[in-house]
């Protein structure tokens, strides 16, 4: 009887889990009417506004994205992500900002993790691990058949 019921927590808690990580993505893609018919693509950055690696890719990226096609949206694991959407770098690129505590540990293991899809498709075109000054560049060239640079 016992393990029966700890097998039910264990699914419980599994499903819990499982629906809250949905409920972020759809989260992210409630976007305004205006937000989707203007950006062409989405970067995704699972970020923590503590990191230094972090704080660098949400700046180049930002000042890149100024005057883009392009939605930013941070994926925020700090466990805080009120505190962070009040973070003046999140505010002053207007960047929109989700709570991502609950995801996977393996995932957050290792950030900044940047993602980016083209909106019409919802087509992931890149992925990067890590941050690095080089990162910019290729970023770039990448996205120059989606958006005007």
């Amino acid at each position: 009887m016992k393990a029966c019921f700890f097998v039910f927590l264990f699914f419980a808690f599994y499903n819990i889990n499982c629906a809250s990580q949905s409920s972020i993505i759809a989260e992210s893609k409630s976007d305004t009417i205006e937000q989707s018919k203007k950006s062409k693509v989405k970067i995704y950055i699972l970020s923590d506004p503590g990191c230094g690696f972090c704080r660098r890719a949400i700046k180049d990226i930002g000042n890149w994205a100024i005057g883009k096609e392009v939605n930013i949206v941070a994926l925020d694991v700090s466990g805080n992500p009120s505190a962070s959407a009040q973070n003046s770098l999140y505010q002053k690129y207007s960047i929109e900002v989700i709570d991502a505590s609950n995801y996977n540990d393996k995932l957050k293991k290792f950030i900044p993790k940047i993602f980016i899809f083209e909106t019409a498709t919802n087509k992931k075109i890149m992925k990067l691990r890590g941050w690095s000054s080089r990162d910019l560049s290729k970023l770039e060239k990448k996205l120059k058949k989606y958006i005007d640079t």
